[in-house]
């Protein structure tokens, strides 16, 4: 058998290919690029659906939807009450006073307005429109709007004497109360975005709580304490034992934020015990009441419940920030 020769195939040879052999090279192995795996690409696809998510957000108006949303419900629920009592008294001589229902509809009737257009101004593309000097002004007068809203109702400062049949929505854990509250926050957020001084006094506060740490909550909680008592709702003379818990516990604090460092380390242990200790015996006595009429509100979920509570914690925290430091 004879071997084939070059004229059968032909002379191949890496100098005869076009190009020389480092071409030959590349072209037979190109370069690999490197492709994202599966999870940078879920990854990509999840920020991008949280961007879009927050660009919706913005677009549909932000804190505006949100208050929106509370003020829808507080204007149901009070337009619900006012219908409830005027049925119920419609065929009577002896009509109640609807002073506080009126103004519980007005409250969320007017803010369900103004937030709904603006609302819908953002939807259509038309917040730069609004100048800031309107902004500011529309953030004060939600601001103001939604603190004398808390005042009134969530303190109770319509007397139910003249209206036994008053509704505790607005001053006990429920729907409204969560809405009023919420309403009031947001309004906060919003005058914060608008206003710079306000922005700096939020964030001074922060710090001063920040560096104060539970003596700062104590003396805002024993405030509220004192706010809850002093309020017509309250007519039980128990209730002067509520103002007594709520004045000791915010002097106590304001002593400790005020002279602090010049206090011992035991004196401020003492103070701080005592302190709890107060909480605890206000607490039995004013939320452990089998009448409700005997003690108010203190016996319901509401301010003047959460606020002793929320003195009690910040008292064992003090305690336990004393023996952190040691």
């Amino acid at each position: 058998m004879s071997k084939p020769t070059s004229d059968e195939f032909g002379d191949v040879g890496p100098t005869d290919l076009e190009g020389g052999p480092d071409e030959f090279e590349s072209e037979e192995q190109p370069i690999a690029h490197p492709t994202p795996s599966n999870s940078e690409d879920a990854e990509s696809r999840r920020l991008s659906l949280t961007e879009k998510a927050a660009q919706r957000a913005a677009k549909a108006g932000g804190t505006h939807l949100v208050l929106c949303v509370t003020s829808f419900l507080i204007m149901v629920n009070a337009c619900r009450q006012l219908s409830n009592i005027k049925e119920k008294y419609k065929n009577q001589a002896n009509q109640p006073s609807l002073g506080a229902y009126k103004y519980a509809v007005a409250v969320g009737t007017t803010s369900f307005v103004l937030t709904f257009l603006m609302v819908l101004q953002n939807r259509l593309g038309h917040s730069a429109a609004m100048p800031k000097k309107a902004k500011l002004a529309t953030s004060t007068f939600f601001f103001g709007w939604w603190l004398a809203a808390i005042v009134f109702l969530s303190f109770g400062l319509f007397d139910k004497n003249s209206n036994p049949d008053l509704d505790s929505s607005y001053s006990e854990l429920s729907t409204a109360y969560m809405a009023l509250w919420a309403s009031g926050l947001i309004s906060i957020v919003m005058l914060e975005e608008d206003l710079a001084p306000f922005k700096s006094a939020i964030q001074r506060m922060e710090k001063r709580a920040s560096d104060t740490g539970p003596v700062f909550f104590l003396v805002v909680f024993s405030l509220v304490v004192v706010v809850e008592a002093i309020t017509p709702a309250n007519t039980s003379a128990m209730l002067s034992y509520g103002i007594a818990a709520g004045c000791i516990g915010a002097f106590t604090g304001v002593v400790l934020l005020v002279a602090g460092q010049r206090i011992d380390g035991r004196m401020k242990q003492g103070i701080s015990i005592f302190s709890g200790l107060w909480f605890i015996v206000a607490i039995i006595v004013l939320t452990t009441s089998p009448s409700k009429e005997s003690n108010g509100s203190f016996t319901s979920a509401g301010n003047g419940f959460f606020a002793l509570y929320g003195s009690l914690f910040a008292s064992f925290r003090m305690v336990g920030a004393h023996y952190e430091n040691e």
